[in-house]
């Protein structure tokens, strides 16, 4: 008899992670767009995981896989501000339009969540207006631990979040990364 050893744990990384919830997460026939590492909200704030639905609504997943990087993202003030509601957008000089001023135009996802694997953070440290979903070995390779709750009920189209030209540049950035890669 040969020895029996324990199957290896997986080794999480964020491309595998967002693998799973492109590949499992929401179902084809409800998404439009499934969208990862861009920049929908503000220029400072990066989705890794972003899908639109075909009802418009938007699920925002942060991928974690350290303890470390989800105490350095409770530490980015204004997105944590925006998601909960508390943040105050500034007034705007919009002379082009013969206006003096405007408040900014703040967008949050729907639904934010942090996607993590099993076991990495405890629900009761994930902030009110979080979900949390575990990544596991087996599957269905995810599962809810923490709902997302609804943050707002806007629904957004391509023009509302400008998207036509950030998938533009990202393509553009993913091009010229891989003509770089293969030099």
């Amino acid at each position: 008899m040969g020895i029996i050893r324990p199957k290896p744990k997986t080794e999480w990384t964020e491309e595998k992670i967002i693998d799973i919830l492109n590949n499992n997460f929401l179902s084809e026939s409800t998404t439009k767009y499934k969208i990862n590492n861009l920049y929908v909200f503000d220029k400072t704030w990066e989705s890794d995981y972003l899908a639109l639905t075909k009802s418009g609504y938007l699920y925002e997943g942060e991928v974690k896989i350290s303890r470390r990087d989800f105490k350095a993202d409770m530490k980015k003030k204004r997105k944590h501000q925006v998601l909960e509601g508390t943040y105050q957008p500034k007034e705007l000089d919009v002379w082009e339009k013969g206006i003096g001023k405007e408040p900014e135009k703040v967008l949050k996802p729907h639904y934010f969540f942090y996607a993590v694997p099993e076991g990495l953070i405890q629900p009761e440290e994930v902030p009110e207006y979080a979900g949390l979903v575990y990544l596991t070995e087996t599957y269905p390779c995810w599962r809810w631990v923490k709902k997302a709750p609804i943050l707002h009920h806007e629904k957004f189209s391509d023009e509302d979040l400008n998207l036509t030209e950030k998938f533009y540049y990202n393509m553009l950035s993913w091009r010229n990364k891989a003509i770089y890669d293969y030099k």
